[in-house]
Parts: structure tokens; sequence; C-alpha cells
């Protein structure tokens, strides 16, 4: 383990962020000298040391040196995580095939220097058959809830929030609801989607008879989207807030079509939209998104934020139904929402790989 790096694989929204956190808090008061490193925040072009740094220094407020710390007088072992591999990838729109391999080289480093460093890094499945895996790499792939776990997720949601779900009238999300779309309940992040969706009116309870997968698949995002509005713009009006939920919805769909028709985790501000050259992406934003809105502002062009999680959304949606599906665009709601199997096919659309379908040599865990 400290010649060479554990990596932790999941589907976007199975926790691997919050399983890093856990193990860097644990750690730390285990007597481990942990540090978390964001790969999304760091330097996309700076080495390994640089990126520990920065976490470092973004933790701390101190500019302190990695080997100061791994040498000082009361050393502890040392465990860094590298968080969000596949989210480097898409800061850089570069493939860094080579990026694991610069970690067992930096704790072979760290090994013959005596600072021995255990190092963990986190990735979305998807990416792993472009990664150069080194030899000795031990791979631990975070399994969907079982129906279980959904259960004992959804009693631990139905005891934090039954007071003020109370106070309105509303019950908490029942388990025999969110098993009826088990393959959404499967992954933290969309189960917590659908508590959520259900909290505001319990439209899950009431509809679930009839509301259909496109339907709810539609209203996740859309419920998404304005949540991100509201916690960045709370005090816009309903009109103006009605309207940017519009923009993000349509922005999104833009998004998810242009990564599903081009088979590709990365999607830069230089693609260009269709089969032949046109307007770069942050122009057409920006002229179909004017500054003069303010709840726009923040974003005109298409950021990697927008690129990233909105796109694990969606294709988190598509990939939960196992029929590989694409998407179709609601005219009336300006959004893009996964079709039906009756509607279309998507022949070229394919679900990630497990990797140890394109890396034999790793030992495969699952948890």
């Amino acid at each position: 383990m400290l010649t060479a790096p554990i990596i932790l694989l999941g589907q976007p929204g199975s926790g691997k962020s919050v399983l890093t956190r856990i193990l860097a808090a644990r750690l730390s008061v285990a007597g481990f000298l942990a540090v978390r490193v964001e790969l999304r925040q760091a330097p996309a072009e700076a080495g390994l040391q640089e990126q520990i740094e920065f976490a470092i220094r973004s933790a701390t407020g101190e500019a302190i040196q990695w080997p100061q710390l791994a040498t000082s007088e009361d050393r502890v072992p040392a465990v860094v995580i590298f968080d969000g591999f596949d989210e480097l990838l898409q800061a850089t729109g570069i493939v860094r095939n080579d990026f694991l391999m610069h970690v067992q080289e930096f704790q072979e480093r760290e090994a013959r220097l005596d600072r021995p460093v255990a190092v963990i890094v986190t990735s979305r499945t998807a990416v792993t058959d472009r990664a150069r895996i080194p030899h000795g790499a031990t791979a631990v792939r975070l399994e969907p809830f079982d129906k279980k776990q959904i259960a004992a997720w959804l009693e631990i949601w139905a005891r934090t929030n039954y007071a003020p779900l109370a106070e309105r009238n509303m019950r908490p999300l029942p388990v025999d609801v969110a098993l009826r779309y088990e393959e959404l309940a499967e992954q933290p992040l969309l189960l917590l989607m659908l508590a959520l969706y259900d909290a505001d009116t319990n439209a899950l309870q009431h509809r679930s008879a009839t509301l259909n997968r496109t339907e709810l698949y539609g209203r996740l995002l859309k419920d998404f989207a304005g949540r991100e509005i509201h916690k960045h713009s709370p005090g816009l009006p309903k009109a103006d807030l009605e309207r940017a939920i519009d923009d993000e919805m349509l922005r999104l769909s833009v998004v998810a079509f242009a990564m599903f028709n081009r088979r590709s985790q990365i999607l830069g501000v230089g693609d260009h939209v269709g089969t032949h050259p046109r307007k770069r992406f942050a122009q057409e934003f920006t002229s179909r998104f004017p500054r003069e809105r303010p709840h726009m502002q923040r974003r005109v062009r298409m950021d990697r934020y927008t690129s990233s999680r909105a796109g694990q959304i969606a294709r988190s949606c598509a990939f939960r139904s196992g029929d590989s599906r694409g998407f179709r665009c609601s005219r009336s709601r300006r959004s893009a929402v996964p079709a039906n199997p009756a509607d279309s096919r998507s022949d070229n659309i394919s679900p990630p790989q497990h990797p140890e379908q394109h890396h034999p040599q790793l030992d495969i865990c699952r948890a």
C-alpha cells in the first residue's frame, strides 16, 4: 500500500467524496497525518507535491512545504487522499493518463527518503479505462445501495426530518415508494434527490403510480437547478427564479446533448454545436443569456461545474434505467429529459465499463 495507490471507484453520486471526508477526519483522530486534496480545486497542471501543498495552504492558511511537514518532530504516518481524478480530467480537458503513475513515483520517492505515505485516489468508474494503472495498485469499488441500505438511509432521513415535515403536513418518503425507482435509489446522491423532491409536496407518494420515469427525471433535474440558483441568488423574485430555472435547464440540455453525442466526459467552451463549425459555446451562451440578467452574470459561459455535475446527474438518470436511452427535448419546458425506451434508442451510447474489464492486473475489491 505504501508503494502503490488505492483507487476508490464509484458511479456519480455513489459517495466517494463524502467517504474521503470521513476517512480524513477519522484518520486524523486516530493519529495519522491526513491530507485531502480536492483535484478540481488544485492547480491542474501542477505536480503532486505542489497540489498537496496547495491543499494544506487552502485548509490552514499556512504555506507549509511537504518535506517540512513529513519530517516534523511529531511525525506520524501520512495518508494523502486525492479526490476527483475524473474532475482533474474535466478541469484540464487533457487526458492525464499518467497521473496514477506519478502517484506511485511520489510514493516510491517518499519511501526511499524514509517518509512513507499511503495514497488514496478517487475516480468515477467510467474514466478508468483512460488511466495507466501502476503495478500493485488496489481498486475498491463502491457498490450501489441494496434494499436494506436504502431502507436504513430512509429511516435516518425520516427520523431527522419528521418534525419539519410534520409542520407542513408532509410525510417522509416511504421505502416502498422509493423502491419503485430502485435504479435511482441505489445511488446515495440520487436517493437524496428523490427524498428532497418528495419532501416538497409528497409528489412521489401521491403520483408514484402515474409519474413515469421521463417526467420524474425532468423534475429532478429542474428541482436540482432551482436549488443551485437559490443557493447563489436567494433573493430572486418568483418570476425571475422561474426564468432562471428555464435558462439553466436549457443550458444543461445543451451540455447533456453534447456529452451524449460525443460520448465524452469532457466538454469545453471551444467545442462546436452540431456537425459543422458554428459559434463557440461561450459566444452562444453569451448571446442567449445577456449580462443584463443579474442571475445569469455568475455563469454566462459553460464552466466545468456545469459540464461535470450536471452531466453526471443526467448520465446517472439515464444509466440507472439500464437501457442506454438517449435524450429528447421537451420544447414547452426547453429542457432535456431522458427518452422512454419506446420513443427511441441510441445505439452509439454505452454504459461505462467496469475497470476490471480493462485492467486485469488490478486487485479488485468491492465495498
